[in-house]
């Protein structure tokens, strides 16, 4: 559309604005409810903007706002969330030309409802639990009509764009359903655009925390809310960022993580697990300073980036990583395939739930200020090869779901078997499975029609429980699943295979020290080895401590223990566990000083310190008694959503595992219980690395060094996937002892 407009002097302005039009709509509510775009079902695929950019860090340049779109285009994305922060208007002309649906918030809109309650002010008003107020002072009532025109205005400014199809007040709120002031600010935004959805919350309507909830849906006047029918006709949960994709996440097609509990009325995840890793910074210190160098070539944050690069390349130089990795950039293109992988099977989760209608990316741009758990870069670049999200979200899509990662020699992998189709239409043909094993060699596993299917329905179960043959090779296995009548939506999921025995030497005689009950058990499935408590008058192939200890006391001295009586307390009464979450020691690690002396006598040590009091006290330890310097400690993730990570040379600790990689989805390495060491000394080998989220430094998670005549094998990461961590343990002692 043109408009010009002429004054009586003859000046001049024309303004030009391209519009369209579409359809989007609610339909099934108490029944079967779901989403429609012109009439088809459709399922919102999104990620969540924070709104920030690179080099000024508020606004896009032209190539970037038109890149936001595409990019998400790549990867198969339908929408993008503007989450906390007003849209950018260049943007949603990209959005509508290009044909990418967006969400919208103002950005702390719930101070359009009142004021925080006495006692909860700044960050706390966020928290979903604190409902807002009447606001009583002059500046209290004026913050309030402030948020309150912000938020009509932004319906006013952007109602226009065909690419909008909802506004919602806040991320995460709190709210009294019976203030109306709370329902006040829906329908006047409603006023303005009766055409879209008008919601008050996103997030937390599911159990435990059941948040209020109220939404109009488009051109219909009907406020749909919690206090008057279930979740309010939107069911809506939040999980957090989690760090990577576990096996405990899928179970069977009837038990999995983003498995819709509900049909009858709209259901979303708005905020699923995350995948925290960092930024190429290699690729974005050559794009700010050369590629938008007209833009002044530099950018808030060109200096972390630059540092963080330093610090890395530095590590991998000294530290004998520049085999796995000759080039820093294939480090973080390493992490980036580590992110993308785990929201490959998220995603595929997300599908398999036929009556799930929203599933949202916890993070779109990651930057060095806000939001960590992006999947691209503020300056919009991929992470890695997108391969497995775009994979992931074609529109007809086989899926072979693994039921476990990695698998032990001379079993069977198990599967289930599905058919993804969002497009409304059948997808004809046949679908074939087959694997290509660690010798390349190709096998076809079963044939499956295609099977009925109908324009409303998205998820079809072709096989359940499929089992292999079992896998006699060690190393990468590739599934594959593919649909005749579409030979580019052919599926591939890898899975690793290795041995948990080995035929060479292994100690027959182990004596062990405030070790976990766990670690316990990994040791009895070994065999034939004798593990005894520790005394210092035997003699043994192997020592094992893990530094627990019935008592510390503040000098660190500790009493003879078989860290059974020592296991961490029970989580507090109600509490339910984040993904990875566990209750963790409290005390500092401590090894009997005889064991020390048996070390430096000739007997070998595996230090197996898991949590982080449990390191530091036996870090000192160790490092008091001359076996390595220690400088503390990496640090662990901070916060779920930022993130932290393993990388892995090959080495001899490693046979038969994936090497010269990033610890992704084979090891599993649980996030929340890592860490890493800063470490140096003469003859100290670091053969697994640890760092986390924009931090400059890089630690040990394994590593090597001596005592006297005894080798040290120090290993502080968590436990890895139980395959490969019966592995590792196997291939410790053999170290050990060779």
């Amino acid at each position: 559309m043109k408009y010009s407009q002429s004054d009586n002097v003859g000046e001049a302005d024309t303004r030009t604005i391209a519009f369209g039009f579409r359809s989007f709509t609610v339909e099934g509510l108490g029944t079967n409810a779901l989403f429609r775009l012109n009439g088809r079902r459709i399922r919102i695929y999104t990620a969540i903007s924070w709104g920030y950019w690179g080099l000024n860090g508020l606004f896009p340049v032209p190539e970037l706002a038109e890149k936001e779109v595409t990019q998400a285009k790549k990867f198969g994305l339908n929408c993008l969330n503007f989450h906390r922060n007003l849209a950018k208007e260049e943007v949603l002309r990209a959005h509508d030309r290009l044909g990418l649906l967006r969400y919208m918030e103002p950005g702390a809109g719930k101070m359009a409802i009142g004021k925080p309650p006495a006692g909860n002010t700044g960050g706390q008003s966020i928290d979903h639990s604190i409902v807002m107020v009447k606001p009583t002072s002059a500046a209290e009532k004026f913050a309030q009509r402030f948020m309150f025109v912000k938020c009509v205005e932004m319906v006013k400014a952007y109602r226009s764009h065909p690419s909008v199809i909802e506004y919602c007040l806040q991320n995460e709120i709190g709210a009294d359903l019976s203030n109306p002031a709370t329902t006040a600010i829906l329908e006047a935004m409603r006023a303005e655009d009766p055409s879209r959805c008008i919601v008050l919350n996103d997030g937390f309507v599911a159990p435990p925390r059941r948040a209020a909830q109220a939404w109009f849906e488009p051109w219909n006047p009907k406020l749909h809310r919690s206090d008057e029918e279930e979740w309010g006709g939107w069911w809506n949960q939040h999980q957090g960022a989690g760090d990577q994709w576990y096996d405990q996440f899928y179970k069977s097609p009837t038990d999995f993580t983003y498995k819709s509990p509900v049909r009858a009325q709209l259901s979303e995840f708005g905020e699923m697990e995350g995948c925290a890793t960092p930024d190429n910074h290699s690729l974005m210190v050559h794009q700010i300073t050369d590629t938008y160098k007209r833009y002044g070539g530099t950018s808030y944050d060109l200096l972390d980036h630059q540092e963080i690069i330093a610090g890395t390349d530095k590590f991998l130089d000294k530290w004998g990583f520049r085999k796995a990795f000759p080039a820093t950039e294939q480090l973080w293109n390493a992490l980036g395939k580590k992110c993308y992988e785990t929201w490959q099977n998220y995603l595929e989760n997300a599908r398999i739930s036929d009556e799930l209608d929203f599933a949202a990316i916890s993070g779109w741009e990651s930057t060095a200020i806000e939001n960590h758990s992006g999947i691209v870069d503020n300056l919009r670049n991929f992470k890695s090869d997108p391969a497995p999200i775009v994979q992931t979200l074609q529109p007809i899509h086989p899926v072979a779901k693994q039921r476990s990662t990695v698998v032990a020699l001379g079993q069977s992998a198990i599967f289930d078997l599905f058919l993804l189709n969002d497009t409304g239409k059948p997808a004809t043909g046949e679908l074939v499975f087959s694997v290509i094993d660690p010798k390349g060699a190709l096998k076809e596993l079963g044939r499956y029609p295609a099977p009925q299917q109908s324009a409303d329905q998205f998820s079809y179960v072709l096989k359940e429980g499929f089992e292999t043959p079992k896998l006699t090779e060690e190393g990468l296995y590739r599934f594959k699943f593919a649909i005749s009548s579409s030979p580019l939506a052919t599926h591939t999921k890898e899975i690793w295979v290795t041995s948990t025995w080995l035929e060479q030497f292994r100690p027959t005689k182990i004596g062990v020290s405030g070790i976990t009950p766990a670690l316990r058990k990994q040791l009895q499935k070994m065999g034939t080895m004798e593990v005894h408590e520790f005394q210092p008058d035997e003699k043994y192939e192997v020592i094992i401590s893990g530094g627990l200890t019935s008592h510390t006391t503040a000098d660190h001295a500790a009493g003879e223990t078989t860290g059974l009586e020592s296991t961490p307390p029970p989580m507090k009464a109600g509490h339910i566990p984040e993904p990875g979450e566990v209750a963790t020691p409290t005390q500092l690690g401590h090894i009997d000083p005889a064991i020390l002396e048996a070390v430096k006598a000739g007997t070998p040590l595996l230090a197996i310190p898991q949590a982080n009091t449990l390191s530091d006290g036996v870090a000192k330890q160790l490092a008091d008694a001359g076996a390595f310097t220690f400088h503390g400690n990496v640090g662990d993730f901070r916060a779920p959503w930022m993130g932290n990570w393993y990388f892995v040379r090959e080495h001899p600790l490693f046979v038969g595992m994936p090497v010269n990689q990033v610890m992704g989805l084979f090891y599993q390495a649980n996030g929340r219980q890592s860490n890493g060491l800063l470490i140096d000394g003469p003859g100290v080998e670091i053969v697994a690395a640890y760092s986390r989220d924009h931090d400059r430094h890089i630690g040990a998670g394994t590593f090597t060094t001596a005592l006297g005549k005894g080798k040290i094998l120090y290993h502080r990461c968590p436990d890895f996937h139980p395959v490969l961590q019966q592995r590792f343990l196997a291939n410790a002692l053999r170290w050990l002892t060779s």
